[in-house]
């Protein structure tokens, strides 16, 4: 099967991921998901899914800032067997980007030349920094 987790995670509150993919001659009984981080050991609980292929795992505060981590599911069909797979990396990322300046190219080009209206519909230029 394949997992898709978010590449970046900001929030550590609440984290949706889902998967498909998984294949079995019986039925899928239930899928089991949990987290792990870079080394593979668990760091959040395993959350029973039922046969949802989407979940929502809550109040993942055991994720720190600047920490990779992969999101696993094991599906389990009605005779026990078992298969799992686990997401590509996902990043915790607690800091927002610093605030730069958006300038408008006249006055990037030249703090002299007066900022003026254009009809144009199709392109505008802006430069920042920071």
């Amino acid at each position: 099967g394949t997992v898709t987790a978010p590449r970046y995670v900001s929030q550590v509150d609440a984290i949706t991921v889902s998967w498909s993919g998984f294949m079995s001659v019986m039925p899928i009984y239930r899928y089991l998901v949990w987290v792990v981080n870079a080394s593979g050991a668990t760091v959040v609980n395993t959350t029973d899914a039922s046969t949802a292929t989407t979940v929502t795992l809550q109040n993942v505060t055991t994720l720190f800032h600047g920490q990779t981590y992969r999101v696993c599911v094991e599906a389990v069909d009605q005779s026990l067997a078992a298969n799992t797979s686990c997401s590509d990396a996902m990043t915790v990322d607690l800091t927002p980007p610093c605030a730069g300046n958006v300038t408008h190219a006249a006055s990037a080009l030249s703090p002299r030349l007066a900022v003026s209206y254009s009809s144009a519909d199709t392109s505008i230029s802006v430069a920042w920094s920071g």
